[in-house]
């Protein structure tokens, strides 16, 4: 929804009145505020329904770590859909490993997520699932850190790309603009994985210090 708040306008709302008339621009205009509407809903129902401290946790994917699990694979979804368009990525060596590390970290996510809704946590058996889940995010947050900056330097440094948009390419139909959502979305999902990795450790560490003869 945060997505469509921010997509639909930009692309379909125009402060004249399009060809079809002033009654097809402020159906636009109701469409995108009850699509705003609607993504504070569902943010509201986040916010009620997740985990908070000193609650009996029902499961992981109501933590905050959980959500940001869901979160952190919605960006690299848009990740992707910016590398398919045109991002020019297979051009040098780096930025292959860059989509490397796009791919590697969202199946980490992906299975993280998919051995806790199937409730098959204890399938891993080299260490417990929390402690799994704090090493995959710490190795994520490492390569994400790595994406981040050899990403930039291929694609915008004069020496392999272009810090501006030439001006032979329209907006919205350039690599360029792919370069540059890649670049911002691997900078946004590299501090989620670093929130999931400091919220992690609170957990642990919080849930170490409960003594072990406290009584229920």
């Amino acid at each position: 929804y945060v997505t469509a708040s921010v997509v639909y306008p930009l692309f379909f709302v125009q402060s004249e009145c399009p060809y079809e008339g002033c009654e097809v621009r402020d159906f636009r205009i109701a469409v995108t505020v009850c699509s705003i509407l609607g993504t504070l809903a569902y943010g509201a129902e986040v916010a009620l329904c997740r985990a908070r401290p000193g609650q009996i946790v029902v499961g992981y994917m109501a933590t905050v770590p959980g959500l940001l699990k869901v979160v952190q694979g919605f960006v690299s979804c848009i990740i992707f859909g910016a590398l398919a368009n045109g991002s020019q990525f297979s051009r040098y060596a780096a930025t292959i490993y860059c989509v490397v590390i796009y791919a590697s970290c969202f199946a980490l996510t992906a299975l993280v997520v998919i051995l806790t809704v199937c409730k098959r946590t204890k399938n891993v058996r080299c260490m417990p699932f929390d402690r799994f889940v704090v090493v995959c995010t710490f190795m994520e947050v490492l390569l994400y850190l790595s994406a981040s900056v050899v990403w930039p330097v291929f694609c915008f440094d004069t020496k392999y790309g272009s810090p501006w948009r030439p001006s032979s390419c329209p907006q919205g139909k350039c690599p360029w603009d792919s370069k540059v959502v890649v670049a911002v979305f691997s900078c946004v999902n590299f501090g989620l994985y670093l929130a999931d990795l400091l919220y992690s450790q609170r957990i642990r560490f919080g849930s170490s210090r409960v003594p072990t003869n406290s009584r229920v």
